[in-house]
């Protein structure tokens, strides 16, 4: 455990990644712990003796310090005790990242295997990671690999490389039971796909409906396929790429939209050029979801989509050039600071806002002059956003003077 600590000290000294916070004094540690009904697993106290909290450490999700996950800790139960449940949150479980109402979980039980679990007040407790050091190994490689980066202050994450890194460290039971759910995936496709086969594959047919009931689905309609495609996504898995692009060749526009959507969440960048043609789809609903998925994919090495996206400025539905304006922002390449300019006086205020944005990523000093001239009309709102747009561009081109 302390070489991977080491690891990720390392990590975040060469990202600069703020929030670390030191680590927990011995008096300070002994104190705090007597506060607690179990003994916290040694890996957690190693743990808290690097760092005593750290902010965002995964995407969204804080390391608490163990102050607050103690509070955190004692709310849960408060909570439960007073809805009457006692099987609400489980008084061995102690809150160590935490995001809103989610939570991950140490099980402090005596003799268990320290599993991480995942809570939040919406749903059941799901078991994630067998122990500490599993999760703390995911962690550090997703860094290491930019699964997760730091991006704008803050940690992002690319979900289909990060389940690349996350197959690595997972149990054979980990690994059995997210092929299991993959290979009812390629049952539910099938029965789609083919809606009259036999009725040979009644076994499979059983399976099928034990999926449609997880999913809510009542007939292979267009719902299904939805559905359907949104758990492809969900799965974070490159081999799911070529069933959501098939469904790029569907007669329904919502299908074709979330198809699309489903190519950006999995960063299929392969398929790029099928997405710039659907950005000139007829439907508004595919226009929009395909012209995101290209903002989520692109970045300041994609020069050659620059002239692609500016033409979607231009689009009648205020949703495609909000997205255009994102991906234009990912781009961040000064030639696109002339096409934004005019956009932040857009009469649309989502455009407007992420233009403004836009420019802060950029980071051409020319932008300022137009901010500041903006400033003068903006609601209270804007002008934060303006100002920190601009503070962006100073700091950008003071890092760049100095080196």
């Amino acid at each position: 455990m302390q070489e991977l600590l080491d690891q990720l000290s390392s990590t975040f000294e060469v990202l600069r990644k703020e929030g670390v916070a030191p680590a927990i004094s011995n008096e300070e540690f002994q104190r705090l712990i007597t506060q607690l009904p179990f003994t916290l697993p040694s890996e957690l106290e190693q743990i808290y003796r690097w760092h005593d909290g750290v902010k965002e450490i995964i995407p969204a999700y804080d390391f608490l310090s163990l102050a607050d996950a103690i509070v955190q800790y004692e709310e849960l139960i408060s909570f439960g005790e007073d809805e009457q449940d006692e099987d609400f949150f489980n008084k061995n479980h102690f809150p160590i990242f935490q995001f809103d109402g989610d939570y991950f979980s140490v099980d402090c039980t005596p003799d268990s295997e320290k599993s991480i679990y995942y809570f939040s007040y919406e749903s059941e407790t799901v078991k994630t990671y067998e122990c500490l050091e599993q999760l703390f190994h995911i962690i550090a490689d997703a860094y290491l690999s930019r699964a997760y980066y730091i991006e704008d202050g803050m940690v992002l994450e690319n979900p289909v490389l990060l389940r690349k890194i996350e197959k690595k460290y997972w149990s054979q039971d980990q690994l059995a039971q997210k092929e299991a759910e993959w290979d009812r995936l390629l049952i539910a496709i099938h029965e789609i796909k083919n809606p009259d086969s036999s009725q040979e594959r009644s076994a499979e047919k059983v399976q099928l409906r034990e999926l449609s009931a997880i999913l809510g689905l009542a007939s292979p309609a267009d719902m299904d396929k939805e559905s359907l495609i949104r758990r492809l996504t969900e799965t974070y898995d490159e081999r799911a790429t070529i069933f959501l692009v098939d469904f790029l060749n569907d007669k329904n526009s919502e299908v074709i939209a979330k198809a699309a959507s489903g190519l950006g969440t999995l960063r299929a960048r392969e398929y790029l050029s099928e997405l710039i043609q659907l950005t000139k789809h007829s439907a508004e609903v595919v226009r929009n979801l395909s012209t995101h998925a290209i903002a989520n994919m692109v970045s300041p090495n994609d020069q050659l989509l620059v002239e692609p996206i500016i033409e979607l400025l231009s689009d009648d539905a205020v949703l495609v050039r909000i997205a255009a304006v994102e991906a234009l922002g990912q781009l961040r390449n000064t030639t696109t600071m002339q096409p934004l300019i005019p956009l932040i006086q857009d009469k649309n205020s989502g455009v407007r806002y992420r233009a403004i944005q836009a420019l802060g990523k950029i980071g051409d000093v020319n932008a300022i002059e137009f901010l500041q001239q903006r400033r003068i009309d903006a609601l209270p709102q804007e002008v934060r956003m303006i100002e920190q747009a601009i503070h962006s561009i100073e700091k950008a081109n003071s890092t760049d003077s100095f080196q």
